[in-house]
C-alpha cells in the first residue's frame, strides 16, 4: 500500500457525495529504477511466559509460532513507458489452542450422587436404586453408556480438575491449529503518452485455517466436530488518467471484488440421516453443544466504476462525474432437519413425585436435588 485515506460523513472533492465511511487504497507502483526488499516478523512461545490459567491446571505453554515474511520487488518493463511493482507475503501460525469440558465422576456415571450436607460432610445417594424404589429402571440407556465409555477412554488426553461439585471434573487439553495467509499483489503502469496513463492492479489475501474450530472432546470421538475456517478475498482494479490539459484531468476508476469465506468445510455432504444431537440434563456427552457443525459459507462479489473530471479554475476546482457498483450477497447455510433430544426430569415423569420426596427426604438442597434427578434422568 502506498497510499490510504478514510473520508467520513462529509462531502469531498472527488464527487462522490455523502456517505457514512470510505475508504480508498493505492497500491505501490514501479518506476524506471529497480527497487526490493525483503522481510521478516518472528514470533515464538519460548518467548513468552504460560499464562495463569494453564498454570494452575498444570497445562502447559500453548504454541504460538508466527512467520511473516515477504518480498517486493519494482521497476521498469519499457523505461519511461512500462512499470511493475509485485510483492509476496505469507503468515505462518502454528500454535496450540487450549479447551475444556465437564465430565461426570466414575460414581455419578453409575447413578451414585455426591452432594456436601448441611454440616458439611459429603454424603451421596445412589439416583439408580431410588428411581427403581419409585417405579422406574436401573438400567443405564446404551447410547448414553456408550458415551460415557467413549469418554472415558481419552481422559489421559487432557488434565482434570475437580471443583465445587464433586460430581463433575474439567478436563482441559490442547489441540493444535495451524493458520496460513497468503498475500500477493501486483501492479502494472503504462504511460501510452504524456497525456495518457493506464494502470492494472490485483491483491489476494487467502487464508487457510484448519482447527479453527475446536472439538467438543480430544481424540476424535466426535468426527464431525474439529473443523476449519477458510477464506479467499481479491480485488481487481483498472485506471486510466487523461490529462486534458494541465488544468483540466479526467480520471476513470473501475474495480472487482470477491470476497469468500467458508467454516466447517468438512461437513458440506454431512448424512443427517445419522446424526441425532444429545443433551444431558446433568454432565457433557459427547453430542451436545455445537454438534454437529454445519458447512456456512458466503460469496459476496461487487463490480464498480467511477469516471471523474476536476477542472482547475483559478482559485476555483470543479468537480463532475459518475459511478455505479453492482454487489450480490450470497449467504449459505447447511441443511438442517436432524434430531435432538434433550434429557430432563419433570412432572410427567411417573417416577416425578416418589423419587422427588425420596432426594427431599435425604436432606438434599432444592438446587441438589434438581441435579440428583438430572443424573437420573440422564
Amino acid at each position: 500500500i502506498a497510499e490510504m485515506t478514510i473520508q467520513t460523513a462529509q462531502l469531498d472533492l472527488s464527487g462522490n457525495g455523502t456517505a457514512a465511511m470510505k475508504i480508498s487504497m493505492v497500491t505501490r507502483r514501479g518506476n524506471n529504477a529497480f527497487h526490493g526488499r525483503v522481510f521478516e516478523d518472528f514470533q515464538n512461545h519460548d518467548l513468552n511466559a504460560n499464562s495463569w490459567l494453564s498454570n494452575a491446571r498444570g497445562l502447559p505453554r500453548n504454541i504460538v509460532k508466527l512467520n511473516d515474511f515477504g518480498f517486493s520487488v519494482g521497476g521498469p518493463i519499457w523505461k519511461n513507458k512500462l512499470f511493475f511493482f509485485g510483492t509476496y507475503a505469507e503468515s505462518k501460525q502454528p500454535s496450540s489452542i487450549t479447551t475444556t469440558n465437564s465430565v461426570l465422576s466414575t460414581g455419578a456415571q453409575a447413578g451414585v450422587y455426591q452432594y456436601k450436607a448441611t454440616n458439611g460432610s459429603i454424603q451421596s445417594v445412589n439416583v439408580m436404586q431410588l428411581g427403581v424404589a419409585a417405579g422406574g429402571t436401573n438400567v443405564i440407556n446404551s447410547s448414553v453408556a456408550s458415551q460415557f465409555t467413549a469418554i472415558n477412554g481419552i481422559l489421559s488426553q487432557g488434565i482434570l480438575t475437580t471443583g465445587s461439585d464433586p460430581n463433575l471434573s474439567t478436563l482441559s487439553w490442547q489441540y493444535a491449529a495451524h493458520r496460513t495467509i497468503y498475500y500477493p499483489a501486483m501492479r502494472f503502469d503504462f504511460n501510452a503518452t504524456d497525456k495518457l496513463r493506464f494502470s492494472l492492479s490485483y491483491t489476494q489475501q487467502k487464508t487457510v485455517y484448519p482447527g479453527a474450530n475446536a472439538a467438543t472432546w480430544p481424540g476424535g470421538i466426535d468426527t464431525v466436530d474439529l473443523t476449519s475456517s477458510n477464506s479467499n478475498n481479491k480485488i481487481a482494479g483498472f485506471g486510466v488518467d487523461y490529462t486534458i490539459r494541465p488544468t483540466l484531468i479526467n480520471q476513470f476508476h473501475a474495480g472487482y471484488m470477491y470476497q469468500y469465506s467458508i467454516f466447517d468445510p468438512e461437513n458440506l455432504g454431512l448424512d443427517l440421516t445419522k446424526v441425532t444431537q444429545s443433551f444431558f440434563a446433568y454432565g457433557t456427552g459427547i453430542y451436545s453443544g455445537s454438534y454437529p457443525r454445519q458447512a456456512i459459507s458466503s460469496y459476496y462479489p461487487m463490480v464498480s466504476w467511477s469516471d471523474t473530471l476536476t477542472w482547475q479554475r483559478g482559485n476555483h476546482s470543479i468537480v463532475a462525474g459518475g459511478g455505479y457498483y453492482h454487489e450480490q450477497d450470497h449467504y449459505w447455510n447447511g441443511p438442517g432437519g436432524y434430531p435432538g433430544i434433550s434429557l430432563g426430569f419433570n412432572g410427567n415423569e411417573p417416577t416425578y413425585s416418589a423419587l422427588s420426596a425420596s432426594l427431599a427426604a435425604a436432606g438434599l438442597t432444592t438446587t441438589q436435588q434438581g441435579q440428583a434427578a438430572g443424573l437420573y434422568a440422564t
